[in-house]
């Protein structure tokens, strides 16, 4: 069981309902996997959200390759974590937010285009969520090491 970085366009309401401590995950997964998983989703979205900085002004852009900057503070207040059932494993993303069509995250963790002010433009990756996955992933390990006890 791994963490994954795939919480794009999921539902904010899909996530709430698989939240660690709703009734269908507590009926599903065993309390020592469900402690792992949870605090494995929550140190990959606490290490996305701080690599998000405020923006210091309103026509600041990151570098590509770099994690974005926040101007509104949506991207990094709506990352949040949930159970997989399908894999039981955790998701780690930010979630959809009614932007009509729109799919801001994914583009600036992917790359795509965009249409802003009527142009099409091209946005270099600026990934924070599969960095966050890997600055955290020696650390998994060991907390499944000391999960299981007798």
């Amino acid at each position: 069981m791994a963490a994954k970085v795939s919480n794009f366009g999921q539902s904010l309401y899909k996530v709430k309902t698989l939240f660690f401590d709703s009734p269908a995950v507590l009926a599903s997964v065993d309390s020592a996997t469900r402690k792992v998983l949870n605090r494995i989703g929550g140190m990959i979205r606490l290490t996305a959200r701080r690599s998000i900085k405020k923006a210091p002004s309103h026509t600041a852009v990151s570098k590509p390759g770099k994690p974005p900057l926040s101007h509104t503070g949506l991207l990094r207040n709506y990352i949040y974590y949930s159970f997989d059932p399908l894999s039981r494993s955790v998701l780690v993303g930010p979630v959809a937010l009614n932007a009509k069509g729109k799919n801001v995250p994914r583009i600036l963790e992917y790359s795509g285009s965009a249409k802003i002010k009527g142009k099409n433009v091209h946005i270099a990756a600026r990934p924070f969520m599969a960095s966050a996955l890997r600055v955290n992933q020696p650390k998994m390990a060991a907390l499944w090491k000391n999960s299981v006890r007798k």
